[in-house]
């Protein structure tokens, strides 16, 4: 969770809370393409606490595209009937893309930051947060079984201001829906993302790579100059940045909690950190 300067709040009116229409619609008409690409299991589901008043904290791979469809279905499968509303919290840049954003507030997300997590934790919503964000999405492929939470520790803090469990989940199979070949600061201006949405580190799919060679060979054929090409290359690059393409299964494992009492006993942020991060590292070392 990052802690920006003043700015007007995007996040969802009622934090938690699906636009039910909006919900059934994406169901309709993406739910039968999401289960059969990628099939998700939600493991673990005793070690959610009975009350409200917690943390999911979860590592984030491959753009977090297949990931999070898939969580969304698999919490609403188990929960159905019986429907336990959390808060999805996103990068602010995510909500000021036009569809996106809108997308999102329907979802029930708040943005990552003080106030997204306020305006949720005010409604009693519990929160789910990727502390590594976009750094760790756009870890390449042969990172995959590493949790990068690039040493961000908002997390923990936020956990003892609210007085929240923290529930560990750690997830497996999405990094392969996205093959990512390598993540540059270079790119991420080169490509516009750091100066229109803040993201330092740009990813490089390898289907991202393909379309703008593509894209570029084909504005060359058309007589295009230099900016004329690398614009082609650009506008490919944003199309194909967040989609999956490669079926895998990805499994949802929650993990034995920390809550709130022993938060405190713990005391040292640190602590926290290696904790979370070697339990989640653990399985996805063991389910490589």
């Amino acid at each position: 969770m990052s802690v920006r300067g003043p700015h007007r709040d995007r996040s969802a009116e009622t934090p938690g809370v699906l636009d039910e229409e909006l919900f059934a619609r994406l169901k309709a008409v993406m739910g039968p393409l999401i289960r059969r690409m990628w099939p998700s299991t939600l493991h673990g589901v005793e070690n959610l606490p009975s009350h409200n008043r917690f943390l999911l904290v979860a590592n984030h791979s491959a753009m977090g595209s297949a990931e999070i469809w898939s969580l969304i279905l698999a919490w609403d499968d188990h929960f159905k009937g019986r429907r336990r509303p959390i808060a999805g919290m996103a990068h602010p840049g995510a909500f000021q893309v036009p569809l996106l954003g809108a997308l999102l507030r329907g979802l029930g997300a708040v943005e990552a930051t003080r106030e997204g997590a306020r305006k949720a934790r005010d409604a009693g919503v519990p929160l789910l947060l990727f502390p590594g964000g976009d750094h760790e999405a756009a870890r390449p492929l042969w990172q995959a079984d590493r949790v990068d939470f690039a040493g961000r520790k908002g997390w923990i803090r936020l956990a003892r201001e609210h007085g929240l469990t923290i529930v560990p989940m750690a997830i497996t199979g999405s990094h392969k829906t996205l093959p990512i070949l390598l993540r540059s600061r270079s790119l991420a201006w080169a490509v516009g993302l750091r100066p229109l949405l803040g993201v330092k580190r740009a990813p490089l799919p390898f289907l991202s790579l393909a379309s703008m060679v593509g894209a570029a060979a084909i504005a060359r054929a058309a007589g295009a100059g230099i900016f004329g090409r690398y614009a082609a290359a650009v506008a490919a690059y944003w199309t194909t940045l967040m989609i999956p393409w490669i079926p895998a299964r990805i499994d949802y494992h929650l993990l034995p909690p920390i809550d709130a009492d022993e938060l405190a006993q713990i005391g040292d942020d640190k602590a926290v950190y290696a904790r979370v991060v070697g339990d989640l590292g653990r399985i996805l070392k063991l389910k490589k």
